[in-house]
């Protein structure tokens, strides 16, 4: 498979026409539709459904998965070619990093702006998902670095701990008593509210010893996989949701943060894959976040 092939077939995967793809690729339709041909021969698979009397295209199931695949390895061949062509240049690039929904944004954002502060070139790229999803981006190469909240399983990869930590907490609806009462925010209380939240599972890894039990016991009221709309949720007057500072800081006039007693905190490591060689802008990005990288 060369590259030029899978850029072809990725315009056309994006545009749905072979005509269009042709015409933003500045080659031919003939041209374009034997490349597509003989990229199907070599794979001995059918990757697109033509349509009769349409000219719209549609990926089959294997198509599907081709593109997918071709922008992770697209990605990786632009990103691979702006680093070499800026390696006498001065540091440049971009710096692709995955991250969890739990926090780690900010952290990003202010190493981010440290480093272009001195580099000025240096571009960031952060993908937000799942930490199974975080994983696999960065097994495929198509992020560098992530920065997930531990407990996390990083012995396949080379990692760190950062210094900071955030702490765990209820986010409350304004109108519930919890928003304004001087009383703690104790496992015996959280047991008599209704529940909020993203992941129970993932509560369980962090915050159950502090529960003393599984939040899968508690009164779950709404399971929500998007974070964002959490707060939204709560302030609609739902429940209370298990919230990680600074997950999000900006929450409306709708909720107020209470921390959790005995107080709760995560720390964040920073993740990169073994036997791997980070760009200079990447290294840059980790010197900002103070970590050690020689090892």
């Amino acid at each position: 498979m060369e590259i030029r092939v899978l850029r072809y077939f990725l315009a056309v995967a994006k545009d749905q026409t072979i005509s269009g793809a042709a015409k933003h690729l500045n080659v031919t339709q003939p041209t374009l539709s034997r490349q597509l041909q003989d990229l199907e021969r070599e794979l001995d698979t059918k990757l697109l459904i033509r349509g009769s009397g349409s000219r719209r295209v549609t990926l089959t199931k294997e198509g599907a998965l081709l593109k997918r695949r071709a922008e992770e390895i697209l990605d990786l061949v632009d990103r691979a070619e702006a680093e070499v062509k800026s390696s006498d240049h001065g540091i440049s690039g971009v710096v692709s990093v995955g991250v969890s929904e739990y926090g780690s944004v900010p952290m990003v954002a202010q190493a981010a702006a440290a480093v272009r502060q001195e580099h000025p070139d240096v571009n960031y790229a952060v993908q937000v998902a799942e930490v199974a999803d975080v994983f696999h981006k960065l097994d495929a190469g198509v992020t560098e670095l992530a920065i997930l909240p531990s407990p996390v399983d990083i012995t396949r990869y080379n990692g760190v701990e950062l210094a900071q930590k955030n702490r765990w907490g209820l986010l409350v609806p304004r109108d519930n008593p919890l928003a304004t009462s001087d009383d703690p925010v104790t496992p015996e209380r959280l047991r008599q509210e209704s529940l909020v939240v993203t992941n129970p599972v993932h509560l369980d890894d962090v915050l159950g010893n502090w529960l003393g039990g599984s939040f899968s016991d508690l009164n779950i009221a709404f399971t929500c996989n998007v974070p964002d709309s959490v707060p939204e949720v709560v302030a609609g007057g739902l429940g209370v949701a298990p919230w990680l500072e600074g997950s999000g800081s900006v929450f409306g006039s709708g909720v107020v943060f209470r921390p959790l007693t005995p107080s709760a905190e995560t720390a964040f490591l920073v993740v990169w894959r073994r036997n791997s060689m980070l760009s200079r802008a990447a290294s840059a990005f980790l010197d900002c976040l103070r970590v050690d990288v020689s090892e």
